[in-house]
């Protein structure tokens, strides 16, 4: 069998499943509807966080500025439109997220698309539903940065390179290049999606030399047009251990459980603010649901026929031709941006691997997830297995719409703006790299305090600190100080320490206010 047969637009013929409820079109619109609600649904109810900040700095930047900057995590191509988007919609938090709400629900359309071209399209709507309804995917639609955007191109990259692979039509060659060119250009993460698709193409398209031409060709147009970017960025002072530590670091050396922690979030909800009872009960009812689910649909079925669908559930994919290869497809698709990160972290001893980094294999996660459901439906039911994962997956949405994860700048500036007396000055500890913090807070605030900033470096010893802070002060009784919580951040714990050290003696502490991701203080200075 030829091996363009391995990616035909095939439905798996294992039964009806979906289709004998619902039309196609009328379920995709249903799902799409979901999606859109949960993308928009207290779209702009959080304040920017400081990553956003920087997104919302980035885009007030004219586009010659932007494609003169980028770093290697930041590359122009999500700031270029989005430069454009907020010219129309402005900088207000909905104005700025919708940008990313669109391509969160456009990246719902094209695994449809995607998922129909490998496994049919019953597949390609579970598939999106997926990607619809997880709170992973909800929360980065809702953040002003270029994460939603660089998964929406990756789909797109790899809707091309289906249909180029197909076909080896050289329109579809070109529309490929093209998208796996602004994916990179989106995040340099793109670089390990380059290498899954080289991979399955130079593995099943070997021995066809024509096909192997137009590959080489279209890899070798791609490389020139990214090698001007990432060379100055990869090979400039301190190399490429350099070049991550600047851009890409900051994060803890990963762990082997890491990948399988990214894994579950893409899929299942986090903990939020449920404590470890609440969740553990949740999953015991989706377990029971499931559970009963089954023994019902047996005991309807009858015992003669329920027992050998699970000895042949296997067998039934390869009644599909061409399934293996699309497997192999899209375990690449998950497995390289998963695991090659990972190692590049441990061998250059620069940390890199951050679940957000990882958004480019979600996708993959998806669609392997709905063909194992669909495969194994004449066992267990989609309306079973898929009411359980509905019942894992509401609670945890409830809690993220009903509880603040972003720091909350604007009730620290309400807060501030309220409280304080006309001469007193805000301390922001520490006001990191572009003055990020104090920025942030200046956005929501209105009063006519001024403000300064402390830099990590000071948090030498206390002496080097306290004389810090009175040249930030100068001049004035009573001073604020504004502290992020940041877990991994050592610099916060420090100023805190020194702060609030019982044996200070030249500060009194005469408020304090705890607020998501953000600590305040009002202090004056004794007599």
């Amino acid at each position: 069998m030829s091996k363009e047969a391995s990616l035909q637009n095939k439905d798996i013929q294992i039964g009806r499943g979906i289709q004998r409820y619902l039309n196609t079109t009328v379920l995709f619109g249903l799902i799409l509807l979901l999606g859109i609600t949960l993308r928009f649904y207290d779209l702009g109810a959080e304040s920017y966080w400081i990553d956003e900040m920087f997104t919302v700095i980035e885009g007030h930047q004219s586009i010659f500025q932007l494609l003169a900057s980028g770093r290697l995590d930041q590359p122009p191509a999500f700031y270029l439109p989005f430069h454009l988007w907020v010219q129309l919609f402005g900088y207000t938090e909905i104005g700025t997220r919708s940008f990313s709400a669109l391509a969160g629900i456009g990246s719902i359309v094209l695994i449809y698309m995607v998922g129909r071209e490998l496994f049919g399209k019953e597949v390609g709507l579970l598939g999106a539903f997926f990607m619809a309804i997880t709170e992973f995917q909800i929360h980065f639609s809702q953040l002003a940065r270029f994460y939603s955007f660089f998964e929406f191109m990756t789909l797109l990259s790899f809707l091309f390179f289906i249909r180029a692979f197909r076909s080896k039509k050289v329109i579809y060659f070109l529309l490929y290049g093209l998208a796996s060119i602004i994916m990179v250009y989106s995040h340099t993460f793109g670089l390990f999606i380059l290498v899954a698709q080289n991979l399955f193409f130079l593995t099943q398209e070997i021995k066809n030399r024509n096909a192997m031409v137009i590959w080489l060709i279209c890899q070798v147009l791609i490389a020139l047009t990214l090698l001007p970017y990432l060379f100055s960025r990869l090979f400039g002072a301190g190399g490429i251990k350099g070049a991550v530590e600047s851009n890409l670091a900051g994060s803890p050396a990963p762990t082997i459980f890491d990948p399988m922690h990214f894994m579950y979030s893409f899929i299942l909800p986090g903990r939020g603010e449920r404590s470890w009872e609440s969740l553990l009960v949740n999953f015991a009812i989706a377990g029971a649901f499931l559970v009963l689910g089954i023994w019902i649909y047996a005991v309807r079925q009858g015992m003669s026929e329920f027992l050998p669908s699970l000895k042949g559930w296997a067998n039934s994919l390869q009644e599909v031709s061409g399934i293996k290869g699309n497997i192999f497809l899209v375990s690449c698709w998950l497995l390289c941006p998963m695991v090659l990160p990972f190692i590049a972290s441990l061998v250059i001893a620069a940390p890199m691997y951050e679940v957000h980094y990882t958004i480019s294999a979600a996708p993959a996660v998806y669609l392997l997830l709905a063909l194992g459901l669909f495969s194994i439906r004449k066992m267990v039911p989609l309306i079973i297995s898929l009411g359980a994962l509905i019942i894992v997956i509401v609670p945890g949405l409830v809690d993220y719409y009903r509880t603040d994860t972003n720091e909350q700048w604007r009730q620290v500036a309400v807060y501030v703006e309220e409280n304080s007396e006309l001469n007193d000055v805000i301390v922001f500890a520490p006001n990191m790299g572009i003055g990020i913090q104090q920025r942030s807070f200046d956005w929501y605030y209105r009063g006519p305090l001024q403000g300064c900033g402390l830099d990590s470096s000071v948090l030498v010893d206390s002496r080097a600190t306290l004389e810090a802070l009175m040249r930030c002060v100068f001049g004035h009784q009573r001073f604020w100080v504004i502290i992020p919580n940041y877990p991994t951040v050592t610099s916060d714990e420090r100023f805190k320490s020194f702060f609030l050290n019982l044996n200070q003696t030249t500060l009194h502490k005469i408020k304090e206010q705890q607020f998501v991701g953000l600590s305040v203080y009002l202090f004056e200075l004794r007599k």
